[in-house]
C-alpha cells in the first residue's frame, strides 16, 4: 500500500572497489538506513500490520512495540536490495529471532569503524496513565533508577562508541503531531545525567529532519563533551 505523502531519500551507488566501500562516511551508510526505514513505512502491507497488533493486543501481556519491531526486522530480512548490504537483528523472545541489545541494529561488515545504526522502538499513544511519552524520553521507574527509549543513549548503555542513534516511535492512536510536540518538549527536560542528555541550545531540534518527512525530526545533545545526534521516526499505525 502507497502512501505517496512520505518522502524516500535518495541514496548513492555502492561503490564497486572495496577500499573505496571501506572510505565510505557515516552519512553515506545513514542515508542507505533511511532509505530502507522510510521504504518499509511506504510499502508495508498496513492490513497485516495491523493483524499482527491486534492479536498481540489481545494476549493477557501484550507487548506490540516487540511484535512490530519484530515485523519490520522481518520485512527487512526479506529485502533483497537491503539484504545485499545490511544485516538487521534486534531483541526478541522468539526462538527464531537473533538475541540482541536493541529492538532494532543495522549494521554491515564495510561500515567504517565498525558503526551500526541502533534503533529503541516505543509504542506512542497520549494516554496519561500509559505514560507512552515519558517512556519514549525518560521517567521515573522507581525511587532510585530513571528509565526512558531517549534516556539510554545518555545513561552509559546506548551507542557508546559513536554520535548518533535512533528512535522509532508507533503511534497507535491520538494526533501524531500532537504527539512530536510532546515528546520535543519532554527532550528540553534536563536528565538526571546532566549536562549529558541535555539539548545543545534552541536549535537542537530540527523539525521534519529526514528529508522533509514531517513524522520526523532529529535531537541533538550533549554527551561525554561532544555532540549526539538522535534521528526521531514516528510511524502513525492507527
Amino acid at each position: 500500500m502507497d502512501r505517496e505523502y512520505i518522502i524516500i531519500p535518495k541514496t548513492k551507488q555502492l561503490p564497486f572497489n572495496r577500499t573505496l566501500i571501506n572510505e565510505l562516511d557515516d552519512s553515506f551508510w545513514l542515508d542507505q538506513v533511511f532509505h530502507h526505514i522510510l521504504k518499509f513505512y511506504k510499502n508495508h502491507d498496513s492490513s497485516e500490520l495491523k493483524n499482527e497488533i491486534t492479536d498481540e493486543s489481545n494476549k493477557e501481556y501484550p507487548k506490540i512495540e516487540n511484535r512490530i519491531a519484530r515485523y519490520i526486522r522481518r520485512y527487512l530480512r526479506n529485502n533483497v536490495e537491503f539484504e545485499a548490504i545490511f544485516d538487521v537483528n534486534g531483541e526478541s523472545e522468539a526462538n527464531t529471532e537473533v538475541e540482541g541489545y536493541y529492538d532494532i541494529k543495522i549494521s554491515n561488515t564495510f561500515w567504517k569503524n565498525k558503526n551500526y545504526f541502533p534503533f529503541e522502538c516505543k509504542n506512542l499513544i497520549l494516554n496519561s496513565k500509559k505514560k507512552h511519552t515519558n517512556k519514549y524520553v525518560y521517567y521515573k521507574l522507581n525511587k532510585n533508577k530513571y528509565d526512558g527509549g531517549a534516556y539510554r543513549y545518555f545513561n552509559g548503555k546506548y551507542a557508546q562508541l559513536q554520535d548518533f542513534g535512533g528512535m522509532l516511535g508507533f503511534v497507535l492512536n491520538d494526533d501524531l503531531q500532537d504527539i512530536k510536540n510532546k515528546i520535543i518538549e519532554k527532550l528540553k527536560i534536563k536528565f538526571d545525567t546532566s549536562p549529558s542528555g541535555d539539548l545543545i541550545d534552541k536549535n537542537g531540534i530540527e523539525y521534519d529532519g529526514i528529508s522533509g518527512n514531517n513524522f520526523t525530526f532529529s535531537s541533538t545533545h550533549y554527551r561525554n563533551g561532544t555532540k549526539f545526534k538522535l534521528f526521531h521516526i514516528l510511524f502513525p499505525l492507527n
